[in-house]
């Protein structure tokens, strides 16, 4: 595509025709009884404008006079529009696709109040980029705030300066027996690891989900646990992971893949 956009899309250009792309689409709407002052406070003219305007149209053969104050749009009209469409179309998506994708902007939790343009300090804090005016801890990654926000909102941030540095979280597994036929289901309800002790606790399969509750753990994660505790950990969370010993190895690889630090607590 060419770097200037315009000359495929004249109706954004060329105010004559984005008036004519505006009148005609007001016309498809609420063809045929067509209200020429409506159509002027609509789009930010002069009723006489409009007047002028749809002279033009009818003239170019885009739009049918059907008698006083009645006007319907013609198949020509119809294709001028969809030229027009499509034409905008290929630009919105080559913004989106090209343009908008090569600005880094990253969504933080606003520590404090911010106003747009300050440059904020950044740092994970819960799992979460956060934005501080003051740089009340140790933090080595710096960006600008593009919005103002009050504590506890979103901004967003640019210009990034720095490398974001934290710890990884790790991860605790606590294998729990599955029920089967030699053995019942597992019962036990005394705490092994502390839940205190961690950010999040996850389990995995319906025996583990009962483990934990008999231990009297609150529960952060109950599904997709292979992935949601990876990312936790990833975002520098410590997660206790009660799971059955059949789905270990699935779990154990993902942490492997991520380098993601654990240990396994069996539970016989």
């Amino acid at each position: 595509m060419n770097s200037d956009r315009r000359d495929i899309v004249p109706v954004l250009s060329r105010k004559r025709e984005s008036k004519r792309y505006l009148i005609l689409i007001e016309i498809a709407k609420h063809q045929p009884a067509i209200n020429q002052a409506e159509i002027a406070d609509s789009i930010g003219i002069t009723s006489q404008a409009v007047s002028e305007y749809m002279k033009e149209l009818s003239d170019s053969g885009h739009v049918s006079k059907l008698g006083r104050g009645r006007y319907e749009i013609t198949p020509k009209g119809v294709d001028w529009l969809i030229v027009q469409n499509e034409k905008l179309r290929d630009l919105t998506n080559y913004v989106a696709g090209e343009v908008l994708t090569q600005v880094d902007i990253e969504a933080a939790i606003a520590g404090g109040e911010i106003r747009a343009g300050e440059t904020v300090a950044l740092s994970m804090v819960r799992g979460f980029l956060q934005a501080d005016v003051e740089n009340e801890a140790e933090k080595t990654i710096s960006a600008k705030a593009i919005g103002n926000a009050k504590k506890g909102e979103v901004v967003g941030v640019i210009d990034f300066e720095g490398i974001l540095d934290y710890e990884i979280g790790s991860v605790c597994i606590i294998s729990i027996p599955p029920v089967s036929l030699e053995n019942g289901p597992f019962q036990k309800g005394a705490k092994v690891k502390d839940g205190k002790d961690y950010d999040l606790v996850a389990v995995s399969g319906v025996e583990a989900l009962v483990a934990a509750r008999m231990a009297g753990y609150s529960v952060d994660i109950y599904f997709g646990t292979p992935v949601a505790v990876a990312e936790a950990a990833m975002r520098g969370l410590n997660v206790l992971l009660l799971v059955t010993d059949s789905a270990i190895l699935n779990h154990i690889d993902r942490f492997r893949e991520a380098k993601i630090s654990y240990e396994v607590i069996e539970i016989k």
